[in-house]
């Protein structure tokens, strides 16, 4: 009896704690026994979840259960070159969409989160339509019109109408997802009494009035990499040089965070996200002065108790250009070991590669091609590995006649000079003086040429 009783406890735990599953159902038209991959967001990453088939009809379907974040999740197929999106938050999903327009003509059959979401999408098109049709008309029709009055009425109208209809779907659906994603795209109304220079600069100072950037659920979609990269680039000027561009940004970076970051969450997502859309284009500047913007909001913070980003902002404030590099100690192909002390040359050019990284192994040659040709040798070059794997890192060597400094020791990320000196991605290149001091950082082939060419 004590058995049965004990089996029937153990029976009704194992119950208690069983996960709800949900089911989200598909249906892509003419897209019959076929692969589809599920993928969820975080901020402007996409990762693979799930693969499933479709049928003869061109139906399949996702399984989630309540592990599953509510959030933003795209589904590709067609070899990942089409995809549409929608909302899971711990409710049944069924959805039909057409192969060759799949954003665009999804039926929402099953899901409250899903009909607000493609809902709002469908009525914002209309409501920027208006707004972007109205707009060359405040800007040059002759205000001494009477239509001019119509058009400038028509034009605050529509914006106050779309934050409107924002505010409308969050106060309805005030636990909806969907609608927190709608009330992230509000937007600051535009007087239509200025002219277009002011109205530019208006956008600029506003745009983040309506926003609040203390969603950490927002993570789990593209809303803060989109708005963000919307504010830069209005910033943006094709007759800018970059030093021009990098203070239009240094202002743009200013107005961003004097919004109030409370959740950290979100915080080290933004600047993560700035940092590398930055980095990419090399501007070192505008790195330079994210870190001491949050230097300044983690002064007070205990040195041990500094975040992983935190850290790596410090190091990109010490590796700026003018920087004085970290001395280093490596050992080379040939078995023994240099540090700078080792190298007579005017310049030193670090380049930190894989074999790896498809990009590296593309350039490499074509840089030891200019590295050959120089007429007087101004420019050695150290070329550290991080690769793991000795053997393919010595027969790319031989392969491609590396007659530069070659250097590894083997342990990809976690290799001493790696780390001291801040890289994170492949191939990355920096140039110093003989006095260690950084003069660039080039990241295209034409500009490590010039590096190269220096006189």
């Amino acid at each position: 009896m004590r058995s049965i009783l004990l089996n029937l406890l153990l029976l009704v735990s194992s119950l208690s704690f069983a996960q709800k599953q949900y089911l989200c159902n598909i249906a892509i038209d003419e897209y019959p026994n076929s692969k589809v991959l599920l993928a969820d967001f975080y901020g402007d990453k996409n990762s693979i979840i799930d693969t499933a088939f479709t049928n003869e009809k061109g139906e399949a379907t996702f399984t989630f259960n309540d592990d599953n974040y509510s959030g933003l999740y795209r589904v590709y197929f067609g070899n990942q070159k089409k995809f549409f999106d929608f909302i899971f938050n711990k409710e049944e999903i069924t959805l039909e969409t057409e192969f060759d327009f799949p954003m665009d003509s999804v039926n929402v059959i099953k899901s409250l989160e899903n009909t607000i979401y493609y809902n709002f999408l469908r009525t914002d098109r209309e409501y920027k339509l208006k707004f972007e049709l109205l707009t060359p008309v405040i800007a040059y029709y002759p205000k001494t019109d009477k239509f001019y009055d119509i058009a400038a009425d028509k034009y605050e109208e529509t914006q106050k109408a779309r934050n409107d209809y924002i505010r409308k779907i969050k106060e309805d659906n005030p636990n909806s997802f969907a609608a927190d994603l709608a009330l992230f795209q509000l937007k600051p109304i535009i007087p239509s009494t200025l002219n277009e220079r002011e109205m530019h600069q208006y956008l600029l100072t506003h745009f983040f009035d309506e926003i609040d950037f203390n969603n950490p659920y927002l993570l789990r979609s593209d809303v803060y990499p989109n708005k963000i990269l919307e504010y830069l680039t209005l910033y943006s000027n094709s007759n800018y040089s970059q030093s021009e561009l990098e203070d239009a940004f240094i202002k743009a970076i200013d107005i961003l965070f004097s919004k109030p970051f409370e959740d950290d969450l979100v915080k080290d997502y933004v600047i993560n996200y700035l940092l590398k859309g930055f980095e990419s284009y090399g501007f070192e500047k505008v790195i330079v002065h994210i870190a001491d913007t949050y230097d300044e909001e983690t002064a007070c913070e205990d040195e041990e108790r500094k975040s992983d980003l935190q850290t790596r902002l410090d190091n990109f404030k010490k590796l700026a250009v003018g920087q004085i590099a970290p001395d280093f100690i490596i050992p080379t192909a040939d078995g023994k070991t240099i540090s700078f002390s080792d190298i007579d040359s005017e310049y030193i050019m670090l380049i930190f590669w894989a074999t790896w990284c498809p990009h590296c192994t593309q350039s490499i040659p074509q840089i030891s091609r200019m590295y050959q040709k120089q007429k007087q040798k101004k420019v050695e070059v150290i070329a550290f590995s991080l690769d793991t794997d000795e053997t393919a890192w010595r027969n790319y060597i031989n392969e491609n006649k590396l007659t530069w400094i070659n250097a590894s020791d083997l342990k990809s990320w976690k290799s001493k000079i790696t780390i001291d000196y801040n890289i994170y991605a492949t191939p990355t290149i920096i140039l110093l003086d003989k006095n260690r001091k950084i003069i660039s950082k080039p990241l295209s082939l034409s500009q490590i040429e010039q590096e190269f060419n220096r006189q």
